[in-house]
């Protein structure tokens, strides 16, 4: 049991370990759909491209990826697969993030503003997800630029949590705001 049927109970705070703690869902609590299409075929090889930023607080290499596969009519799970942070990610994958980048008020109920300058001059791509991932606001610009100042409508989102990034091909950022 861990030794922490020996503690008081119920156990203070202090006194707990936490490992192997989930800090992201990709997708929704159960999963995203349709990833795996036909997974009848034997040694078939299924890709799916996500994105995650890890919090600059945090070390990455205690992270670790788990796939799972469920069988979707009874929520089973068929197999799963742990890799560590240092497996699955190179050096070349890895985007610096940009510098100067300002969100704000946040939270907002119609209106953020974002703020950036870039180190040289060029295109740029601005992603809204929802909380599920879901790209609720696209915006790429055709004409490179070195700073970025504009005013996004996000009084159509419903409340709650968003993330927003900002992608060159010199970088990402992303930061959280909530829709209020």
């Amino acid at each position: 049991m861990g030794g922490y049927e020996d503690l008081a109970s119920p156990v203070p705070a202090s006194d707990m370990v936490y490992q192997n703690v989930a800090r992201a869902l990709i997708g929704t609590w159960s999963g995203v759909s349709n990833v795996v299409e036909n997974p009848t075929q034997d040694n078939g090889k299924y890709s799916y491209t996500f994105s995650y930023t890890i919090p600059s607080d945090e070390n990455r290499h205690n992270y670790n990826l788990i796939g799972v596969i469920l069988d979707k009519s009874s929520g089973q799970v068929i197999n799963s697969v742990k890799v560590p942070y240092s497996q699955i990610v190179s050096n070349k994958n890895v985007m610096p993030e940009l510098v100067d980048f300002t969100l704000y008020p946040n939270p907002s109920s119609d209106y953020i503003n974002v703020d950036f300058n870039l180190d040289k001059t060029e295109t740029v791509s601005i992603y809204i997800t929802d909380i599920a991932g879901r790209v609720v606001y696209k915006e790429c610009t055709d004409t490179p630029m070195s700073s970025f100042n504009k005013s996004i409508n996000i009084s159509n989102l419903k409340n709650g949590v968003y993330l927003i990034n900002i992608q060159t091909k010199e970088g990402v950022s992303a930061e959280k705001f909530v829709k209020q």
